[in-house]
């Protein structure tokens, strides 16, 4: 996620996000322009999610968010994931 006070593109962004819901509202939530989205996102986020455990990442990020993970389990989730062990 970057920084929107030096972002050039935030305002963008969130001019966009707000069309997107619009629509989306417009709809009710349900026509295939959702189902559409549902599937990107979705996509998008499994993909970072994959890559945050291979290495380690996701250790930090659980942490920020105030909720660390157990070092066994970190251990042998990185193990699973072919990170060797590391954090």
């Amino acid at each position: 996620m970057s920084d929107r006070s030096t972002d050039p593109f935030a305002d963008g962004r969130r001019d966009g996000d707000a069309a997107l819901y619009e629509m989306l509202r417009d709809v009710e939530f349900a026509d295939q322009a959702f189902e559409l989205l549902a599937v990107n996102l979705t996509a998008y986020g499994w993909g970072v999610l994959c890559a945050w455990l291979r290495s380690g990442m996701i250790f930090s990020k659980c942490a920020e968010q105030g909720r660390p993970v157990d070092e066994l389990l970190a251990e042998t989730l990185s193990a699973m994931t072919g990170n060797g062990g590391s954090t």
